[in-house]
């Protein structure tokens, strides 16, 4: 999972001079019995934070494992993403974790801000039976860990684990045309790789008036649509799509959001979208969501 999660952002990191390292130590298993698509998606999030906030140098993920001190059979699992990035001041290291809470915002305006997402990833490791901690030092980067306790298993034994999508392929009889209106370049980039590998080109909407023009002049299949962009947000975009465009010509809609519950998930469903996506997106996510939009066409 961390080499396929990496692999996703070392071509943005690339262009940002960037160097991306991955260790893995030997005392990981070559499987664990916890959640792929969480784990997944935190590690999205933290790698993802990780690019955006570094203009130069190194992330460095590592991945290692212990039983010390745990009951038998238990082992615990540590990630930690580290990166040379612009760093926390000490009195805000806490507060990153809060939901649409950043450091500094000057920092916001310059590189944009992690919203949900580690407030999200924080819940998701927890609930795991794990716990997610930072140290940074401001001007020099951060360093993210996480661990998870699983029970252990005889290597390559993963057949109780609970992410069962990998059993199902993507096969269309034409590709569907994909339209992903999403302001963060970063977060386009995840996208679109994911998709390319599923063999799916998408085109790029850089807000919500942008997606709704595109419409205008193409017909799409499946709109990936992020809820909070400049100009137009996703919920207004798609009532424009939804009054504009004739039934046979109505694309599926799919939420990005950080948040795809509550309030939210009924705003979107006013708005006549069809799906939901949870940000940061993951590989199985998209994947489900492709596979709802086939059952409907």
């Amino acid at each position: 999972v961390v080499h396929e999660v990496v692999s996703l952002f070392e071509l943005s990191a690339e262009r940002s001079g960037v160097m991306m390292r991955v260790e893995v130590a030997d005392s990981v298993p070559v499987a664990i019995h916890s959640d792929r698509t969480r784990i997944q998606q935190v590690l999205n999030n933290l790698i993802s934070n990780a690019v955006k906030f570094t203009a130069s140098g190194v992330i460095s993920v590592k991945v290692w494992s212990t039983s010390e001190g745990l009951a038998p059979r238990r082992r615990r699992h540590y990630v930690s993403v580290r990166d040379t990035g612009i760093g926390i001041p000490e009195d805000k290291m806490e507060e990153v974790f809060l939901a649409f809470t950043q450091a500094d915002s000057s920092t916001t305006r310059k590189y944009g801000g992690t919203g949900l997402g580690l407030a999200i990833s924080r819940r998701i490791v927890e609930m795991l039976g794990g716990e997610i901690s930072v140290e940074s030092q401001l001007g020099k980067g951060s360093t993210f860990t996480l661990f998870i306790e699983d029970t252990e298993q005889a290597d390559g034994d993963d057949s109780d684990r609970p992410d069962d999508v990998q059993e199902y392929e993507l096969q269309f009889d034409s590709p569907p045309n994909i339209l992903v209106a999403e302001d963060d370049p970063t977060n386009y980039k995840l996208t679109s790789k994911i998709l390319e590998r599923f063999g799916l080109h998408s085109t790029w909407a850089k807000n919500g008036r942008e997606a709704v023009e595109m419409t205008r002049g193409k017909g799409f299949d499946v709109i990936f649509m992020d809820l909070q962009m400049p100009e137009l947000d996703g919920i207004a975009a798609t009532y424009e799509i939804r009054e504009e465009l004739p039934v046979v010509r109505q694309p599926y809609i799919v939420a990005l959001t950080a948040n795809a519950m509550g309030e939210t998930r009924e705003a979107c469903r006013d708005a006549g979208m069809d799906d939901f996506v949870t940000k940061p997106v993951t590989v199985d996510d998209l994947k489900l969501a492709l596979l709802r939009f086939k059952k409907r066409v």
